[in-house]
C-alpha cells in the first residue's frame, strides 16, 4: 500500500475513533438510569466551568476543592490531586455555549470543531503531502486528542491559520488568527518575535488590536473579578509545582524543564536549564524570520514557519504531551521546505508526526519528556539546521518543484 492509501486508512480510523468515542459516551449519558451529567476528560472541566459561569457563579471554579466535586463525580473511581481553573476570560468566553448544551452534545461539537478546523486551517498547506491533510489527521497526536477533548488541535488549528495567512500575504487575516492565542496566552509569546523579525507591521498590528479587543470584550462577559481570582489562583498553583506537590504533572509534560526534573535536577537548576533554552529558540525564531522576510510563501519561509511550530512548545516550562499537535503544523511546514528529500529530514519528519505519545511513556515507566527527547532534538535541530543554516533551496530542488514532485511520488 502507497503512502498516501496509509495515510487515508489511518485518518479514517482516527475519525471513526472519534465518533464512537462521542457516541459511546452519548449512549452512556442518555442510557435509562444514567447516574452521571458528564464523562471524565479535559473537555468536562471545560463543561463544567462553562455552566458554573452561565449560572452566574464563575468565582466557584477557582475553587479547587469544588471544581474536582464536581468533574470527578463523573468518574466510577476517586482521582487522586486537586483540579485547578487557570485559564483566561477569553476561554471562558469562548467555551461557555457549550455549557448551555447536554455533556454529549457539547463533546461531540466541541471533537468535531478540534479536528474540523485543523484540517481546514492545513487544507492549501498540507496539499503536497501524500493523501493530503488526511496525513496529518492520521497522527497519533489527534488520536490521543480526541478522548481528552483538550486544547492542542485548537491552538495548532490557529497556528496553521496564521501561518497560512502569512504565506499569502494577508496580514489581517494572520493578526486575527494571532490573536486567538489570547485563549492561552503563553503559547502566542513567540509570536510577537516572528512577526517583529520579519517586519509583518500590519499583521502585528491586526493581532495587538485585536487581542485587546477580545480581552476586554472577554473581560465584560467574565466580570471584572474574573481576573484577581485568576491571578491567585496561578499563584497558587505555581506554588503547588515547586513543593513538588504536583509531580505527577510533570510526567505529562514535554518541555526541558520536565526532562529535567525526570533527570533529577531540582526546581531551580531545571528553571535555569529551561530558561536558557527559551532564550536560544527565542533568539534562533528571531533570526529564521528575518532570514525569510522576502520569501514567506516559499522553502525558507515554510522553514522558519516550521521552526516557529517545533518551538512553541518547547520554550515554556509547562506544556503537556498533546500540545505536540503543534509539530503536525510544523511537519506539513518542512515538508513544504523539502525535508522529504534527504533520509535527515525524513527522521525529523516522522518525530514530527508521532508526537509525545503518552501512553507509550507510561507503558515504558518513563516520563513523556524522556520518551520524546531523542525525536525531539532531532527534530529541533533540523529545523534549526533549515532555517537558518541550509542554502536557499534552488529552483529545481524544492517541494514544489518538478523534482520536488518526484520525490513525493516516490514515497507516495
Amino acid at each position: 500500500m502507497t503512502l498516501r492509501g496509509v495515510a487515508r486508512v489511518l485518518a479514517g480510523v482516527n475519525l471513526l475513533a472519534a465518533a464512537a468515542f462521542c457516541a459511546g459516551v452519548a449512549v452512556v449519558l442518555n442510557a435509562g438510569g444514567a447516574a452521571r451529567e458528564s464523562w471524565p476528560a479535559d473537555f468536562t472541566v471545560f463543561w463544567e466551568v462553562a455552566r458554573l459561569a452561565l449560572g452566574g457563579e464563575v468565582a466557584r471554579a477557582f475553587d479547587p476543592a469544588l471544581l474536582s466535586e464536581r468533574v470527578y463525580a463523573s468518574q466510577a473511581e476517586p482521582v487522586a490531586g486537586l483540579l485547578y481553573w487557570l485559564y483566561p476570560p477569553t476561554w471562558l468566553a469562548l467555551i461557555l455555549p457549550l455549557g448551555a448544551l447536554p455533556f454529549s452534545l457539547a463533546l461531540t461539537l466541541y471533537t468535531a470543531a478540534s479536528i474540523g478546523l485543523l484540517a481546514l486551517a492545513l487544507r492549501r498547506d498540507a496539499a503536497a503531502l501524500p493523501g493530503g491533510v488526511a496525513l496529518v489527521i492520521a497522527s497519533p497526536t489527534v488520536l490521543f486528542s480526541i478522548t481528552l477533548g483538550n486544547t492542542g488541535l485548537l491552538l495548532a488549528a490557529l497556528a496553521a491559520a496564521a501561518l497560512a495567512a502569512i504565506a499569502r500575504e494577508r496580514a489581517v487575516l494572520a493578526g486575527l488568527a494571532v490573536a486567538g492565542f489570547a485563549v492561552k496566552p503563553q503559547f502566542g509569546l513567540l509570536w510577537p518575535v516572528a512577526l517583529a523579525a520579519a517586519r509583518r507591521g500590519r499583521a502585528f498590528a491586526a493581532a495587538a488590536g485585536a487581542t485587546l479587543a477580545f480581552l476586554l470584550i472577554a473581560t465584560l462577559i467574565a466580570g471584572a473579578d474574573y481576573w484577581p481570582l485568576l491571578l491567585e489562583a496561578l499563584s497558587d498553583r505555581a506554588a503547588a509545582l515547586r513543593t513538588g506537590a504536583e509531580a505527577g504533572y510533570v510526567a505529562l509534560y514535554l518541555t526541558p524543564y520536565a526532562l529535567c526534573r525526570e533527570l533529577g535536577l531540582g526546581e531551580g537548576a531545571a528553571l535555569v536549564a529551561q530558561g536558557a533554552v527559551s532564550l536560544a529558540l527565542l533568539a534562533a525564531v528571531a533570526a529564521a524570520w528575518a532570514r525569510a522576510r522576502d520569501d514567506p510563501a516559499g522553502a525558507r519561509g515554510a522553514a522558519a514557519m516550521a521552526l516557529l511550530c517545533v518551538a512553541i512548545p518547547l520554550a515554556l516550562p509547562r506544556a503537556y504531551f498533546y500540545d505536540a499537535a503543534f509539530w503536525l503544523v510544523a511537519f506539513v511546514h518542512l515538508w513544504r521546505a523539502g525535508a522529504a528529500g534527504h533520509w535527515t529530514g525524513r527522521l525529523a519528519l516522522a518525530a514530527a508526526w508521532a508526537g509525545a505519545p503518552r501512553p507509550l511513556a507510561e507503558a515504558l515507566g518513563l516520563g513523556v519528556s524522556a520518551l520524546a527527547a531523542l525525536p525531539a532534538a532531532w527534530l529541533l535541530g533540523y529545523a534549526l539546521w533549515r532555517a537558518l543554516l541550509a542554502p536557499p533551496a534552488g529552483k529545481d530542488t524544492g517541494p514544489g518543484t518538478r523534482t520536488g514532485a518526484a520525490e513525493r511520488e516516490g514515497m507516495a
